[in-house]
């Protein structure tokens, strides 16, 4: 008897995994740390260069003169990765649904809260060579509804 699992159920597991993360928020808080800590380093590198130029370790401190232009840059782009993590944070909202609307009713509650989404699947090799495939999950409680379409079977060469 093999306990092997389809790639079916590896994409399954996968998917429930992704959306339990979305739900819980943790995606968002990891988007959110990122982007202050973008944001305070740009703030400081932007509007208190001289702050920075002190604490710049030895040879680096000799280029003070010509390093407040590079700082200013350097902050501007910092707070502009700020800004991009910022709205990854809010679009992995947890009161944001997983997935994409799919038409249709769930075979098995009846409710039309079916969403799909493109999941490459956990623990299935390395990921160029891991199984990919598009999971259905019906977002109603208590519903435990799931199929996978398999795009590229596991071992399968990437395209």
């Amino acid at each position: 008897m093999s306990t092997e699992q389809s790639d079916e159920d590896i994409l399954i597991k996968a998917a429930r995994a992704e959306r339990g993360q979305h739900r819980s928020g943790a995606s968002m808080v990891a988007m959110l740390s990122v982007a202050v800590l973008f944001g305070a380093a740009g703030f400081l590198l932007v509007f208190l260069p001289h702050i920075v130029h002190m604490l710049l370790p030895g040879p680096l401190a000799l280029l003070g003169g010509f390093s407040f232009p590079i700082l200013a840059t350097m902050g501007i782009v910092a707070i502009a990765i700020a800004g991009l993590f910022l709205l990854a944070a809010f679009a992995s909202s947890p009161l944001a649904s997983w997935g994409s609307p799919v038409p249709g009713h769930c075979p098995t509650c009846g409710e039309a809260r079916l969403r799909s989404d493109t999941v490459p699947g956990l623990g299935s090799g390395p990921l160029r060579n891991g199984v990919r495939g598009i999971v259905f999950l019906c977002e109603t409680r208590g519903c435990n509804y799931a199929a996978a379409r398999v795009t590229r079977p596991s071992g399968a060469t990437p395209d």
